[in-house]
């Protein structure tokens, strides 16, 4: 079917038509004499049975017709809207869990760095009470190349020298 095509509004329209020319039939075979209180009654005859069924019947087609053609395009806006408003919906679902997300992996991060830290001091705190317990090493004084336990990094320090690491902040202790 074409867009816009409705069969009622057709229907209507060759009704009102195929009445006319019924109407304009009839009249035209059914008129003999030119008397005039005939010919006003075979207008008002012909009006009648044949021109008002026929303009009620293009006025009832335009009507629902006009009718349809409104629904239609409430229906297809209130389609759209609710399209429109689906994916606004789907987009804030997508951003609320895009926010919870992020804040969980900044909860987790916070959480394994408080970790890290208290690992950080426990390791300190053990190093410094094996160091305290500990007999005094033997005298050497040679400089030593001592490797961070928390990166990796190498530092060079004297005999009975402690310092921090550069890049991470943990104590080195020369053994």
């Amino acid at each position: 079917m074409r867009k816009g095509y409705d069969s009622s509004k057709m229907i209507s329209y060759v009704n009102g038509i195929v009445w006319l020319v019924i109407g304009a039939f009839f009249i035209k075979n059914g008129i003999s004499t030119p008397n005039r209180e005939e010919l006003m009654f075979y207008i008002l005859l012909y009006s009648l049975i044949f021109v008002f069924p026929a303009w009620i019947g293009v006025y009832l087609g335009l009507r629902y017709s006009n009718r349809k053609s409104v629904q239609k395009k409430h229906k297809e806006t209130i389609d759209s809207l609710e399209l429109e408003l689906h994916i606004a919906r789907q987009e804030l679902l997508h951003e609320k869990s895009l926010a919870e997300n992020e804040e969980q992996a900044r909860k987790s991060a916070r959480e394994a760095e408080e970790q890290a830290a208290a690992a950080a001091r426990l390791v300190e705190q053990t190093e410094h009470d094996n160091a305290r317990q500990s007999s005094p090493p033997p005298a050497s004084s040679e400089p030593k190349t001592i490797s961070c336990p928390g990166c990796g990094a190498n530092k060079v320090l004297l005999p009975q020298q402690s310092e921090e690491c550069d890049y991470c902040g943990r104590m080195l202790v020369y053994r």
